[in-house]
């Protein structure tokens, strides 16, 4: 599936998203995309783990664990999708999400291993996949989104929150 299929097929919300995201073989950035660049910055990034750069913001793990939380629901979906189902699926809030999860006690270099374990098994899910297959919809909160869309997102949403730590986090410190 092609950077420009995902868009077609996928909420507009999403698309910011997508957009950072090349045009190269999805299931090879799907290995790699985003969370590579969290674990090259790991030195720099563990000292932020409890960083907030302006207050009511999350931490640098309480990003993490956004990501780890936000990548099994749209797992989730696509799995419901690739099976068929065509039962509409709930949104979430990552906001209540967030505030009910505790990641004081973790270090960052945990959530980055969970994470790095939860995209492995994500790839293994999306791997079989036919062009066909990628171009299937379902539909979650209320609007369809295809199961490649879905993998598109899922690389750009780490994109992008790497580059908020990146702006905001290490140059407020």
């Amino acid at each position: 599936m092609t950077k420009e299929e995902a868009i077609q097929h996928a909420p507009a919300y999403y698309h910011s998203y997508i957009e950072l995201v090349s045009d190269e073989n999805l299931i090879d950035q799907l290995e790699g995309g985003g969370i590579d660049h969290f674990v090259d910055a790991i030195d720099a990034l563990e000292e932020l783990g409890d960083h907030v750069y302006e207050a009511g913001k999350w931490t640098v793990k309480e990003i993490v664990q956004h990501l780890i939380d936000t990548e099994r629901i749209f797992a989730y979906r696509a799995l419901r999708f690739m099976r068929k189902d065509e039962t509409e699926l709930a949104g979430f809030d990552e906001n209540q999400y967030a505030r009910h999860a505790d990641v004081s006690g973790r270090k960052l270099s945990n959530l980055l291993e969970e994470y790095q374990i939860v995209r492995l098994s994500n790839c293994y899910l999306f791997n079989h996949l036919s062009e066909e297959d990628l171009k299937h919809v379902g539909t979650a909160n209320g609007k369809q989104i295809s199961i490649g869309a879905i993998a598109f997102v899922m690389i750009g949403h780490a994109i992008h929150h790497f580059n908020i730590i990146q702006e905001r986090y290490i140059t407020s410190k």
